[in-house]
């Protein structure tokens, strides 16, 4: 007999085998051909790309480090030089001017070490754009962002580009109420500060909005253009914020009302450009080592504090032709050059020197590497691991310090990325060959299969259906696969599924009967064990309930009211019997005996016990308290309870047997039950002393009860309530 199985093996180990044999061959055939082809051109291609980058990051950081050198030593040449008319000017005004020699100057700090100190730093000028209100005059209100303090802008009288002072809160409120002197301004501007002062509560509830600005967004597609204009704008911007920064110079060593910083508004471009003296001018040095005493051989290094971050610069300290000021410090920022670098090559960079480190991100954001777990001791390993991605580092020695170019290995490794993300037209004919094999294997497929699948696919479906049915307890009308010659597992699946149907059905029909004779649990005992005389020991409690009066109260009912009203209350008492995991044993015309601890064990079957008499006998208060208002007649009960060892199991003849216990305890519990009066619960010694019931049970003693069949007076007690 050929089985299912081996039907299955057989045709899937076809298709399995065909695919195999042609995917090989085909993906052999094409991958061999290509790469043979490529083999060369790739290692070029690698060698080509690594010196390449190579070469260019070299190249570019000793351009851009060797210039800056070079224009630090140029500039300290010229400064040296300068005259002593020159010298004898402002302090601020000689720095400013110090400042306009070129961009990348960071900070200029001229003085006399035992004086004093005058600190121009153009680097740290806000390029933060303001925001603005209208006033009257032509002026302007003016905030910046993040920072609550309001300036008052008015307007000069340069008609080209509109240049505005800016005077704060603390300077007007000082003008307006301490009458502060004006420095070398004139009559209509002491007016409008008199009046900005006298509105500057009104400035407190403006609605600020932001200066429109020229938008000069290029594509990286055209890197060229974008460069050049990215190198026109910003060296406007430094000629107008070098312009503003000696226009505030002019006003650092006056006493009186100063100007807290100057704006150019460009109308033509949309561009803004403020100044504020608190960043430019400082007195606190920069550096004060002066060590070197006018040695311009070896510049030093130092790390400068900005408002929000740090610069390293390069610095040079030399001594003047004149006496005041008798040093200068000139310092150019490498954390500008660096970050150009890192924005042009997009590339992550790491700087080194004695001090801590600096990182820039291929964004140009600058990042203290140590506090985001840089591993600076692998920086000259061939391959480092950083953040869960892998870099290359490329490393440029500058003497002073070190650059760190950090390559991903996705870029550096051109090998690995070539084999990863093969040519388009070898991806193509590998893909092309794939597709047609599977094409291929799955034709054959459907072939060998179509037969077979129909063959299973029915009667499985059938059974299923059946299944579904079966499980709503449904046992008729099931439509089942016909079988015909059929000699294979449907066949005995279908005939298995036959005899489960019909042994469910039946055990249904054993199980409704035996839940209406029994309780649920011994019905479950039963139908899990063989049913055989004998029984077992074990310690149970017992529990008796008995309807006070039931003959007197039968004779003046009907026998069909009589059997209605006692369903009705058997149904109440079973019900609590069940909640509490009792199990009905049998009922004894109006008395009710139960079961708590078999045929199933129960932890503390005594206090559950204990608890159903409670539960009784406020369900049948309840219950009577209707009954009155239906002019209905009220009965009482009477409960024993009784915790004994005795002897359960199935009893009774071989065809016909019952579950039940017997014994001398079986006998207390029922004469406590017939001594308990009218709506009273009698529980024995043995069960108030057994663990947890004195605790949780109210209960009063009361004297020995002398009960029939027992020859000694028995302890009992009443249960009180909960």
């Amino acid at each position: 007999m050929k089985t299912l199985r081996a039907k299955l093996f057989l045709s899937v180990g076809a298709i399995l085998l065909i695919v195999a044999v042609l995917n090989y061959w085909f993906s052999q055939y094409w991958i061999k051909k290509e790469l043979s082809k490529a083999a060369v051109a790739l290692n070029q291609h690698i060698g080509k790309i690594q010196e390449t980058i190579r070469e260019f990051s070299s190249f570019l950081m000793t351009y851009k480090i060797v210039h800056g050198a070079a224009e630090l030593d140029g500039v300290s040449k010229v400064v040296v030089s300068q005259g002593k008319s020159q010298a004898e000017s402002s302090p601020w005004v000689f720095a400013s001017r110090i400042a306009t020699y070129n961009p990348q100057i960071a900070f200029v700090q001229v003085g006399n070490p035992s004086e004093g100190f005058a600190v121009v730093a153009p680097e740290s000028a806000s390029r933060i754009s303001p925001k603005w209100a209208t006033f009257e005059q032509g002026m302007l209100w003016i905030v910046f962002p993040e920072n609550p303090t309001v300036y008052v802008a008015i307007p000069t009288v340069d008609n080209e580009k509109p240049l505005y002072y800016l005077f704060d809160e603390d300077n007007l409120k000082s003008f307006s109420t301490q009458n502060t002197p004006l420095v070398a301004f004139d009559d209509s501007l002491k007016g409008k500060l008199i009046f900005a002062a006298e509105h500057l509560d009104q400035a407190q509830t403006l609605n600020f909005v932001p200066f429109e600005t020229l938008s000069n967004d290029y594509s990286w597609r055209d890197p060229a253009k974008k460069l050049f204009n990215a190198m026109l704008t910003g060296e406007n911007e430094w000629v107008e914020k070098m312009d503003l920064i000696q226009g505030l110079a002019l006003w650092q060593d006056k006493k009186g009302l100063v100007p807290a910083g100057l704006m150019i508004m460009d109308n033509s471009s949309h561009r803004v450009t403020c100044v504020l003296a608190r960043d430019v001018f400082s007195t606190s040095p920069v550096t004060e080592d002066f060590s070197s005493k006018g040695n311009t051989e070896l510049p030093t290094l130092i790390l400068r504090k900005l408002k929000e971050e740090s610069d390293l610069d390069m610095v040079k300290v030399f001594p003047t032709s004149n006496s005041q000021p008798e040093w200068i410090a000139l310092g150019f920022s490498l954390s500008s050059l660096t970050r150009e670098i890192a924005e042009l090559s997009e590339k992550t960079i790491i700087v080194t020197w004695d001090q801590s480190p600096l990182g820039f991100t291929p964004k140009g954001e600058e990042f203290d590497p140590e506090k985001l777990g840089f591993p600076l001791k692998e920086l000259k390993s061939d391959l480092l691991t950083w953040q869960g991605q892998q870099y290359v580092p490329l490393q440029v020695d500058m003497r002073l310090l070190q650059l760190t170019i950090l390559t991903p290995e996705s870029q550096a490794r051109a090998a690995t990325w070539f084999l990863e993300h093969l040519g388009d037209e070898i991806r193509i004919k590998i893909t092309l060959s794939l597709i047609g094999a599977s094409l291929l294997s799955f034709g054959i497929a459907l072939l060998l299969l179509n037969r077979i699948s129909r063959k299973i696919t029915g009667p499985i479906t059938m059974l299923s259906r059946a299944s579904e049915e079966l499980g709503k307890g449904k046992y008729e009308g099931l439509i089942l696969p016909q079988l015909k010659k059929r000699h294979d597992e449907i066949e005995v699946l279908t005939h298995s599924f036959e005899g489960m149907v019909v042994a469910l059905r039946d055990r249904d029909k054993i199980r409704g009967v035996l839940n209406k004779v029994v309780s649920k649990e011994i019905t479950e005992e039963i139908l899990k064990h063989s049913i055989e005389l004998g029984g077992e020991e074990r310690t149970i409690t017992l529990l008796f309930n008995d309807i006070r009066g039931f003959t007197r109260f039968s004779e003046h009912l009907k026998p069909k009211e009589l059997i209605g009203l006692l369903n009705d209350y058997m149904t109440r008492m079973c019900r609590i019997i069940d909640e509490t995991q009792g199990v009905v044993d049998k009922f004894v015309g109006d008395e009710i005996m139960a079961l708590y601890g078999a045929p199933l064990a129960l932890i503390g079957h005594p206090s559950k016990a204990i608890e159903a008499a409670i539960l009784m006998i406020r369900e049948l208060k309840n219950w009577n308290e209707e009954r009155q208002r239906r002019q209905e007649p009220i009965f009482e009960i009477g409960i024993g309870v009784h915790t004994g060892l005795v002897c359960t199991g199935n009893m009774g003849a071989e065809n016909r047997l019952n579950y039940t216990a017997i014994g001398a305890n079986v006998n207390l519990a029922s004469r406590l039950c017939s001594a308990a009066g009218p709506m009273q619960i009698l529980i024995s010694e043995e069960t108030y002393n057994f663990p947890g019931v004195k605790e949780k049970f109210r209960c009063k003693a009361l004297p020995p009860a002398t009960l029939k069949g027992i020859d000694r007076p028995v302890p009992i007690y009443e249960v009180l309530g909960d």
